[in-house]
């Protein structure tokens, strides 16, 4: 048995690395098998007569089931591997692909297989070399890694199977976007992805209009959602592609700082300082962007169309003429559409990767990353030592199996006679000695021999017991089934008659309908369709003709009204539009004093009628008192009907004082406003106002500090009030007791600054010179901030001696 064991093991040894060859040689031993099977087949033809030979009967019919299982069973088998280690080699080529396409080492490869594996689990790709390519251009174009890496590369998979789009222009667009505008990968796919659901890509450039101009955009002071929303304004008004919208841009992003005279002469045309304006440009930013919007504004609004044509070609080049002038008018008043934070991305996915197909895909794909691929990894090397050692000893495999197969068909032929034996004579004496035969040839002795063959016989006697018995109940049984045959059969009998009697009743029926509505349809169209005819002929030669005659007459006359309203609504828009101008200056002048007016009237009423409230409560309180001879209710009375009276007399006293206080805070507005440069002169620099502005009379019933004198009055809120001063004397530190005391709260500590308090002062000036100073100039800047020092001293004591008493 060595021998046998060697070459066994010598086969298991050998294995390949891929299994393409064990389905080749699974299928060619198919093959043998059929084969063999129809040598049995015929062999069995003729077994009868052999003697000794055949196991005979039922066995050889379950002898050839058992051998179809294990056929099927086998290739099943053959099948499932080869699937699982489809599965693993795709997975292992795809990475080395990867490998080889990014030239990364062994520690970034693990890095790009976990964003792979990642990946594959979410259903993302159509296979491992889809993601392995995926992966290695984003890694190319971005040179992002890890999480990053399999974020962007997400996005760009949805890109491209949501909208076809290309993954490298897809990834440029995004990086560009990233680098000139600062926002972040999902932010930059967001908006990718909300221009192509809102048409932006309808010519097929919106990634290349992205990628080649978001840096023109960028120097003009655009955001990246201003950049689509004014893709967005140019197409909707008439631009035949995006690409002229970008390039009309940046012709202008060109031309608007170059310094030409062309430039400069159409600056000037539109009432714009040409230097300013270059300036502006050149500089970029929001400010541009506002001239930008204020330049295409004004182009728009030029009248004449040969003036209108000259300035827009000398700062927008040929693009202006492209795109004219409504679509030019639509990019200098864009409307907000694109939000780059809307996650746009997500909702796509959500769509997208969500199916019963998906999550049972996803299913499998679990199971291979989890199980196949790790345990793939794991007999790659082994399987690799095998390969390598295959050549050595195949001519042996070769030879032994083919003798083992000599000696395995010879012995299949004997079964296979002695099965058919048994399939037509039963398990009989003859056969009991031929199955002693085979045990003494497996090595048992007699008395083994003849138990199992006595064994087997037992067991088909049983057989024959049973297959007795079944066909004595159905002798018995037959009788009652009989009948109900019988009776179906008589059913069967008078039915199909009747069902065909029924058929060609309806037959019948539908012919004699067709025969007797045939001639009534004849005679209806005979009757009718000349006048349809006549119907149709007249509305062809006449009718049409003259209205097509009316509409032409008319047109002339409506095309001439319409000349003359558009010429009548000019004029009168011209009347109108100043009489408009007026009145909105008017109301944007008044407006401000309509708001105080309104304000300070809400404020005064508010309190003049919680005053009267409180004078009514007050009268009540008194009348209560005095009947009731509480006589402390009644003076509370007395004191609320005082106070309700001052708080009403206050708010009204206040309101016409507010109104005023108002116009004259308007007025310090106005004067702040004064700026202007001062020449250089008069020393150069600039001019402007700074006037505080005065307060309103209010009340501190919610309390306030006041650090500028005001008018205001006190009590009206119907609490005590207490007024301290801030400045540190006797009196206000009594004041703030009383009313910590009044608040039901005691004052920890009890601190005094008067003469004797330590002051701690920091004196550190600082003196800039310019230009060459010697060591005299030097000198007096520090006597005179000496001075300044003992100045501020001097005046802190004597602050300190007035306000140490109360």
């Amino acid at each position: 048995m060595s021998r046998e064991y060697e070459i066994a093991f010598r086969l298991g040894a050998q294995l390949q690395s891929t299994f393409s060859q064990s389905f080749t040689q699974a299928n060619n031993s198919i093959a043998e098998l059929e084969k063999r099977m129809q040598k049995l087949e015929q062999t069995s033809s003729h077994s009868s007569s052999k003697k000794g030979g055949g196991l005979g009967g039922a066995f050889g019919g379950i002898g050839l089931a058992a051998v179809g299982a294990t056929a099927a069973i086998g290739t099943a088998a053959l099948v499932a591997g080869g699937a699982a280690f489809s599965m693993a080699e795709n997975y292992q080529v795809a990475m080395a692909h990867l490998q080889q396409s990014t030239g990364a080492s062994a520690e970034q490869m693990g890095e790009f297989k976990d964003v792979a594996t990642s990946m594959y689990n979410m259903n993302l790709g159509e296979s491992w070399d889809d993601l392995s390519d995926a992966i290695s251009k984003t890694s190319s174009i971005t040179k992002l890694h890890g999480k990053e890496l399999q974020e962007t590369t997400t996005k760009a998979l949805y890109m491209r199977d949501v909208f076809g789009q290309d993954i490298p222009e897809t990834l440029k667009a995004s990086d560009t976007m990233m680098r000139n505008f600062g926002i972040s990968s999902d932010q930059a796919f967001n908006l990718l992805a909300s221009g192509a659901q809102k048409g932006l890509d309808k010519s097929g450039e919106l990634l290349d209009s992205a990628n080649e101009y978001a840096p023109q955009f960028k120097a003009l002071g655009f955001s990246a959602d201003e950049m689509f929303d004014t893709f967005s304004s140019g197409l909707d008004a008439g631009a035949f592609n995006l690409d002229k919208v970008g390039d009309a841009v940046k012709e202008f992003n060109i031309r608007a700082k170059d310094g030409s005279k062309t430039s400069a002469q159409a600056f000037q045309a539109l009432g714009l300082n040409a230097e300013k304006m270059t300036q502006t440009f050149a500089k970029g930013g929001p400010e541009a962007k506002k001239s930008f919007t204020e330049v295409l504004n004004l182009i728009s609004n030029v009248e004449d169309p040969v003036k209108r044509n000259a300035i827009g070609v000398s700062l927008l080049g040929t693009q202006f003429e492209d795109l004219e002038v409504k679509v030019i008018s639509a990019m200098g008043n864009t409307q907000k559409q694109f939000d780059s934070t809307k996650d746009t991305m997500g909702e796509i996915a959500k769509v997208k990767y969500t199916s019963l197909g998906g999550a049972i895909r996803g299913i499998g794909r679990q199971f291979e990353t989890s199980l196949v691929i790790p345990l793939s990894d794991k007999l790659l090397p082994v399987m690799q030592n095998i390969s390598n050692s295959m050549f050595d000893v195949m001519p042996a495999i070769k030879s032994s199996l083919g003798q083992v197969g000599s000696f395995i068909g010879a012995a299949t032929s004997e079964i296979a006679a002695d099965a058919a034996w048994i399939w037509e004579n039963g398990f009989d004496k003859e056969m009991e000695g031929v199955t002693i035969n085979y045990a003494k040839a497996l090595g048992l002795n007699d008395s083994q021999a003849e138990v199992i063959a006595s064994s087997i016989a037992n067991v088909f006697h049983k057989l024959g017991d049973l297959r007795d018995k079944f066909l004595t109940l159905w002798s018995e049984v037959l009788p009652y089934i009989q009948p109900i045959f019988s009776s179906v059969g008589s059913i069967m009998a008078q039915l199909i008659p009747i069902m065909g009697e029924i058929m060609s009743t309806m037959v019948t029926m539908a012919s004699k309908i067709y025969s007797a509505l045939i001639p009534v349809a004849t005679y209806l169209l005979g009757k009718f369709m000349p006048i349809f005819a006549n119907i149709a002929s007249f509305i062809a030669t006449m009718v049409v003709p003259s209205i097509a005659q009316a509409i032409h007459a008319i047109m002339p006359h409506i095309l001439s009204l319409t000349d003359k309203l558009t010429s009548a609504f000019t004029t009168v828009w011209n009347i109108i539009r100043p009489i408009i101008d007026a009145l909105v200056a008017v109301f944007n002048y008044a407006f401000p004093t309509i708001k105080s007016t309104v304000v300070n009237a809400i404020q005064a009423i508010s309190g003049a009628i919680g005053g009267i409230f409180d004078m009514l409560g007050g009268v009540i309180d008194f009348v209560t008192g005095v009947f009731t001879g509480d006589w402390g209710k009644a003076w509370l009375g007395v004191r609320e009907i005082f106070g309700g009276i001052f708080s009403t007399l206050g708010s009204l006293l206040a309101f016409p004082i507010n109104n005023i206080i108002d116009a004259i805070n308007r007025v310090i507005q106005g004067m702040n406003n004064i700026k202007f440069d001062l020449p250089e002169w008069l020393g150069g620099g600039s001019f402007d106002l700074n006037i505080p502005e005065l307060s309103k009379i209010g009340g501190y019933a919610d309390g306030g500090v006041v650090n500028s004198p005001e008018l205001a009055w006190v009590g009206e809120g119907g609490d005590s009030e207490v007024i301290v001063p801030i400045n540190n004397s006797e009196r206000s530190r009594s004041l703030w007791q009383t009313a910590g005391s009044m608040l039901g709260m005691t004052p920890s500590t009890q601190g005094s600054q008067g003469e004797g308090s330590n002051i701690s002062v920091t004196y550190a000036p600082v003196n800039n010179f310019y230009g060459n100073v010697d060591r005299a100039q030097v000198e007096a800047a520090q006597s005179d901030n000496n001075d300044d020092l003992q100045k501020r001293l001097h005046a802190l004591q004597r602050q300190q001696r007035r306000v140490a008493f109360g």
